[in-house]
C-alpha cells in the first residue's frame, strides 16, 4: 500500500495526462474545422 502522500501525487498525473488528452483532441478538431472552412471558402 502507497503511502497516503504518494497516492495523492498518482491521482494529480493522472488528471494531468487526462487534460492532456484532451487538450489535444480540441486542437486537432479545431485545426480540422480550420482546414475544412478554408477549403469551403475556396470553392466559393
Amino acid at each position: 500500500m502507497a503511502p497516503v502522500g504518494l497516492s495523492g501525487l498518482d491521482h494529480i498525473k493522472g488528471t494531468r495526462i487526462m487534460m492532456d488528452i484532451i487538450l489535444i483532441g480540441t486542437v486537432v478538431v479545431f485545426f480540422g474545422l480550420c482546414f475544412a472552412y478554408t477549403r469551403a471558402c475556396d470553392r466559393l
